[in-house]
């Protein structure tokens, strides 16, 4: 047995006996628990999220029930403004509300964009007028022209855009026809228009080559326009039919692509 020295208690700190503390985990085990854990945390604070949504949505319809139930809110009328060429039957059968309908039950993007999907609107708000009344205010789309393709007509806006197929209401509209024709007809038109005396007998116009136009007058007469400055000989055109009338003249085409000319082709006769 060996004799501790009270003395010097520190002299043989080396002999003292340690012992290294063992790892419970080791550092994957402990990522891998941890991703468990908070796979498990997440997937029940989400489940918990959507339940709480679904019983807010299931009592907020049953309070939009009970006070529509127990109120006046319910849908006696419907108004319309900036309705012109858009058909009211095809506008009501597409909202599809009836009436005593609760007003609050009403889900007014599905009807504005039912309403978007018909070919005259260009623009749509559907609003609650409390407490019976649904009003809707539209923005149509002007006609511009009968875009001619296929042997079939169809209204078109000023962008181009089919409104609808042509039932014969709009045949006083101008025919546009040619590829692309449509994109480029209302800047042709206004050109045109800038002259009325002549634009009251313009029947239709053809774009040519994607380039120029020819225009068709209800006579029969067609003007050949010029790729560049259309604007210019028409307005000179117009001038010269005012101080001559050769439009109403015995003539086949006016030919007006050549800069400081006129070309005048008459009609052949047999």
């Amino acid at each position: 047995m060996r004799l501790i020295n009270w003395f010097f208690p520190l002299q043989k700190r080396n002999l003292q006996f340690h012992h290294k503390p063992r790892k419970i985990f080791t550092f994957r085990q402990f990522c891998f628990y941890s991703l468990i854990i908070s796979v498990f945390i997440f997937s029940w604070s989400f489940s918990q999220k959507i339940l709480s949504f679904e019983l807010f949505v299931t009592s907020k319809n049953k309070f939009i029930e009970k006070i529509s139930l127990n109120s006046d809110l319910k849908l006696k009328e419907i108004h319309v403004n900036g309705r012109n060429n858009l058909n009211p039957k095809l506008l009501l059968s597409t909202v599809n509300v009836f009436y005593d309908t609760p007003i609050l039950s009403i889900n007014l993007q599905n009807i504005q964009k039912k309403i978007y999907d018909l070919g005259w609107i260009k623009n749509v708000v559907v609003e609650r007028r409390m407490p019976n009344t649904l009003l809707i205010r539209i923005e149509e789309y002007e006609p511009l022209a009968l875009l001619q393709k296929n042997n079939e007509h169809f209204v078109i806006a000023s962008n181009g855009n089919k409104i609808i197929q042509s039932n014969g209401l709009f045949n006083y509209l101008p025919v546009v026809m040619g590829e692309e024709a449509e994109f480029q007809a209302a800047k042709t038109l206004s050109i045109l228009s800038s002259e009325p005396s002549l634009f009251h007998q313009v029947w239709a116009i053809s774009f040519i080559a994607k380039r120029r136009w020819d225009v068709y007058l209800r006579s029969g007469v067609k003007i050949k326009l010029p790729e560049k400055n259309p604007e210019e000989v028409w307005s000179k055109l117009a001038e010269i039919d005012r101080n001559n009338s050769i439009i109403s003249r015995d003539i086949h085409s006016i030919d007006l692509r050549h800069p400081e000319k006129l070309i005048i082709e008459t009609t052949k006769k047999i």
